[in-house]
């Protein structure tokens, strides 16, 4: 086969004008591999401009003797034919596209962005991507593929390189991000196998064009490689930060080639004067800028100590985390199931950041499904870091693991992309109490105390690792507010049940009981792709799910209808706990009625959480900026002690029932005034508040 792949700073596809949709969503782009500038770009279609390279097949269980390579369309099934339950699976390879002649990729070339882009001509799932291991061409069969026939686990990598998206019965150009596939094979060129194409879910199946024999020539898969020619590194994820804390924070970025590491660091921009550098030659920056002051803003740019390769401006910076008594103001931005790099994920993302009005939220805090579909290397890049990047420069990101993570990560293990691309607290190193693992953690932000638990991936059941972590952590804490986040919300009637998921039911009635014990304020999840937000709830732990005796307050929650939720000051067990189901900001679907729910809303849409002194208030922001459920707990009320936010003749009782010394002093409402006994002080507090 001759080589003959299009070499261009400026080419265009034959292919242009043909539309690009991405995500299988409505709105369509123009495909252009112009690279930035001192790049070239290296297109390699069968066909185009001599290169005559492409090497695929489908191999057949069904089938297991016949050779394939010569049909017009690939094909990935799990049911070929139905009713049989056998397995097809897709082989695709571009052969002669590394070497030192016209049109090839120059050996060991430093890849900037590689993206294989093939047609979908019939589909109904996706199928996960992995790099092949074992000779074949398009005479190989089911029994000739590897050693043994079939596919062998040895036959191709274990980590799934891409996903290959299908959305229905509609032709739809899609992109894989292969960029570690090829990076790798221009070191090492022999190593180029190709990919395997294996339907991941039940029923799956999905067409694509062949490469020689599809009767339109422009509908052939095509691989599209970006290198960098000026020899000096170039950005392949831009900065975002990780693990603030109150003197230092971390900040990650990945270049093409490798260099040292340097962050410059000032109050301004214009006075980036103190820098951090580490001498290691890596594509993963990971640098740790030390020496800072509590609650301060610093601004930021990194590189190597060659070059500046971001920052330098106002959009630039971090802050560290205030003092832990320090009652400051809180601004969370909360999401889940983003990452499909949909045009709904967008718009989610444009309406928070105008509700914000230029404003940085203090954190992110993510609900699992980042990276769709198995949090593959280049899904966390498109799907996460290339949306959100010009908030996660200046806004640290805590991630929490969801069943799309769990996929192609051990969360056990703290293997695979997930955890390579994070750096989070495994030793309190920014508050809490250690977990020795990444996968579940817990931080403080002045009196606000978060935790994210792992709801796939470890056991959760009573006497567990993460179950005895959690008791500990929340003992040790002792904050104003209490926040915990996780994938698999404990209550839903949306595209998932928490009354039939495994996974939801473990949370609830394992988990729960912990968490109200501890007097956790509000819980984030999403995993179901809507939005639902509970009454102020206690003690619902059973399956089905039922409300009798666990709502403490049926109201709206809401300061202009029925009136706030209201708790007593810190953390007391079984006052009540508000879940919000947040896996809206790339699909919606309207939920069906749940006993515990004061809302639902199929709405695209992700929620702002402040936090002011006394008061917790939650939005959610949908489509438009428009704000279409809000919330407010507040702990302001003093000698509220029914906490009906009255102060009244029942507290007044409660007052007289409970005179004396306290028998717990840590647990005495009717003690106003702390001095554990409940007495005439206490009397003319009570006073001095009715009515409020």
């Amino acid at each position: 086969m001759s080589c003959g792949g299009v070499r261009s700073r400026s080419v265009l596809l034959s292919l242009a004008g043909v539309l690009s949709v991405r995500g299988g969503s409505d709105t369509a782009a123009v495909r252009n591999p112009e690279g930035p500038p001192g790049t070239t770009t290296y297109v390699f279609q069968e066909g185009l401009n001599g290169y005559a390279g492409t090497v695929d097949t489908h191999i057949r269980q069904s089938d297991p003797a016949t050779p394939l390579g010569a049909a017009e369309t690939l094909i990935w099934n799990t049911d070929d034919p139905p009713p049989t339950g056998a397995d097809t699976v897709a082989l695709l390879r571009f052969d002669d596209i590394i070497g030192n002649g016209a049109g090839q990729i120059p050996p060991g070339a430093a890849v900037v962005s590689a993206t294989l882009s093939y047609e979908v001509l019939l589909g109904t799932k996706s199928a996960s991507v992995r790099e092949v291991l074992v000779d074949w061409d398009e005479s190989t069969t089911y029994d000739t593929f590897g050693p043994a026939p079939g596919v062998q686990v040895d036959d191709r990598v274990t980590e799934i390189t891409a996903t290959a998206w299908v959305t229905g019965a509609t032709i739809n150009l899609w992109d894989l991000n292969v960029r570690q596939s090829i990076a790798r094979w221009v070191d090492l060129p022999a190593a180029n196998r190709g990919w395997i194409f294996q339907a991941a879910g039940t029923p799956s199946r999905a067409e694509i064009p062949s490469s020689e024999f599809t009767l339109d020539p422009t509908l052939r898969p095509t691989l599209t490689v970006v290198v960098n020619d000026t020899g000096s590194p170039m950005l392949v994820r831009r900065p975002f930060l990780q693990q603030p804390t109150m003197s230092s924070i971390k900040i990650v970025w990945r270049t093409d080639l490798a260099s040292d590491s340097r962050v410059l660091t000032g109050p301004s921009p214009a006075q980036l004067t103190t820098e951090t550098l580490d001498p290691r030659l890596v594509t993963d920056h990971v640098v740790t800028v030390t020496g800072l002051a509590a609650g301060q803003r610093y601004y930021y740019a990194t590189g190597s100590s060659a070059t500046v390769l971001a920052g330098g401006d106002e959009t630039y910076f971090f802050e560290t985390l205030p003092a832990p008594t320090q009652a400051a103001e809180v601004t969370i931005w909360a999401l889940g199931d983003s990452g499909r790099s949909s045009p709904n994920q967008f718009v989610v993302r444009d309406a928070m950041l105008a509700a914000l009005g230029g404003e940085a939220p203090d954190m992110m805090l993510h609900l699992g499904d980042l990276a769709y579909n198995f949090c593959t290397d280049g899904e966390v890049s498109d799907h996460l870091l290339g949306v959100y990047e010009q908030t996660l420069r200046h806004t640290p990101l805590w991630p929490a693991v969801g069943h799309h993570e769990w996929f192609n990560n051990d969360v056990i293990a703290q293997t695979g992309p997930y955890y390579r691309t994070f750096e989070l607290p495994v030793n309190a190193e920014s508050g809490g109490w250690p977990s020795q693992t990444e996968s579940y953690y817990s931080f403080d932000y002045g009196t606000v105390h978060v935790v994210c638990l792992a709801s796939i991936g470890v056991p959760v059941e009573p006497g567990s690792v993460m179950l005895q972590w959690i008791e500990m952590d929340l003992a040790a804490a002792n904050a104003d507010w209490v926040i915990v986040f996780f994938a698999h919300g404990p209550y839903s009637k949306g595209t998932h049940d928490s009354d039939t998921d495994s996974w939801m039911t473990a949370m609830r009635e394992v988990v729960l009981p912990v968490l109200e014990a501890h007097g956790v304020d509000l819980v984030l999840s999403g995993h179901s792709h809507n939005y639902e937000r509970s009454h102020l709830v206690d003690g619902a732990y059973d399956t089905p799910t039922t409300a009798e005796g666990h709502i403490l307050d049926a109201g709206d929650g809401r300061p202009d209808g029925d009136g706030v939720y209201c708790k007593s000051p810190g953390m007391n067990p079984h006052e009540g706990t508000v879940y919000v189901i947040a896996g809206h900001a790339a699909s919606g679907a309207l939920a069906g009625d749940h006993p515990l729910m004061a809302v639902q809303n199929s709405l695209h849409g992700s929620c702002l959480v402040r936090i002011a002194g006394d008061e917790l208030t939650v939005q959610n922001i949908v489509l438009g900026s428009a704000v279409v459920d809000h919330f407010t707990i507040t702990k302001s009320l003093f000698a509220d002690v029914d906490h009906d936010c009255s102060v009244g003749i029942v507290d007044f009782l409660l007052v007289l029932a409970n005179w004396g010394p306290c028998d717990d002093c840590a647990n005495c409402p009717a003690d106003l005034d702390g001095d554990c006994t409940v007495g005439i002080l206490d009397f003319l507090a009570l006073l001095g508040a009715w009515g409020s």
